[in-house]
C-alpha cells in the first residue's frame, strides 16, 4: 500500500513488546506474498514483466525485511527505496500502453502526487526533532520515537517534558532498556 501510495510513513516500525500480536499480519503478508507469486508464474508467459519485476522485489527486499532481524525494528521505509524501482519501471510502462493524452496525464498525475508527497517527507527528516516529533504524532504507540524525543528535550534542559517522554515510552514498552538508560542518565544529571 505505501508503495502505491507513500504517505504517513515513519522513519522505522519498532518491534511491539509483544511479539505474538504480529503472527496476523505476518500471516496475512505471508498470504499475499504467495498469492501474488502464484499469479506472477500463471501470468508469466502473458505478462512476463510482471514476474520479471515481482522477482526483482523479492530479491532485493529479502536483506531488509526482518527475516534477520537488525536492530529494533522489523522494518524501515527507507530500506524499500531500491526494491521499488521495479514497479516504478512496470508503470511507467504500464502509462506508456494508454492511447495518447491519457498516458500523459495519468503519467503526470502520478508523478505530481509522488512530488507533493516527497517534498511532504522532506519536512518531516529536517532535523531529529521534527522526525521524531511527527514520528510520534502519526504512531502513539511508538515507543522508540518517545524515547528519541525526551532525548532531545533532555538535551534541551527540558527535563519535566524528557521525564514525561520517558515514562510514556515505557509506558508502552516497560522492558525497553534504551528509555530505562537515558531515564537513569537524566536522573544522575
Amino acid at each position: 500500500g505505501k508503495t502505491l501510495f507513500p504517505a504517513g510513513l515513519l522513519p522505522l516500525y519498532p518491534l511491539p513488546p509483544d511479539l505474538a500480536s504480529m503472527l496476523g499480519p505476518m500471516a496475512l503478508g505471508a498470504a499475499g506474498t504467495a498469492a501474488i507469486t502464484a499469479l506472477a508464474v500463471l501470468w508469466a508467459k502473458r505478462r512476463p514483466a510482471l514476474l520479471s519485476v515481482w522477482a526483482f522485489y523479492l530479491i532485493s527486499l529479502t536483506p531488509v525485511c526482518g527475516l534477520v532481524q537488525l536492530g529494533s525494528q522489523f522494518a524501515a521505509d527507507r530500506y524499500t527505496y531500491i526494491p521499488c524501482l521495479g514497479w516504478a519501471l512496470l508503470f511507467g510502462w504500464a502509462v506508456c500502453l494508454l492511447p495518447g493524452r491519457r498516458a500523459w496525464l495519468a503519467g503526470g498525475s502520478w508523478v505530481l502526487m509522488l512530488g507533493c508527497l516527497a517534498w511532504v517527507q522532506c519536512g518531516v527528516w529536517r532535523d531529529r526533532e521534527s522526525l521524531w516529533t511527527v514520528t510520534a504524532a502519526r504512531d502513539p504507540r511508538h515507543f522508540i520515537a518517545r524515547n528519541m524525543l525526551a532525548n532531545i528535550r533532555a538535551e534541551q534542559g527540558r527535563t519535566a517534558e524528557a521525564l514525561a517522554l520517558y515514562d510514556e515510552s515505557l509506558s508502552i514498552h516497560p522492558g525497553y532498556g534504551s528509555a530505562h538508560n537515558n531515564l537513569g542518565n537524566l536522573f544522575v544529571r
